[in-house]
């Protein structure tokens, strides 16, 4: 939650800031949204695994996706 809510995580809108990565889109869905905290909780290809919601889980699971 910490990384999260300070947005010091390791999903592609930070990681685009840092310059590690060249797109910070969603490459999970594809449907063009910035992968931050925010759009965890509305990715439908995360909440098909996730159905609770669980922001830690679906945190998690976005970053073995993306990496």
């Amino acid at each position: 939650h910490f990384r999260l809510a300070t947005k010091h995580d390791c999903l592609a809108e930070h990681l685009h800031r840092l310059g590690f990565v060249n797109d910070n889109s969603c490459k999970i869905c594809n449907i063009g949204k910035v992968l931050n905290g925010d759009h965890l909780m509305e990715c439908p290809e995360l909440n098909k695994f996730i159905p609770d919601k669980k922001i830690y889980k679906l945190y998690w699971l976005a970053q073995e996706k993306f990496t």
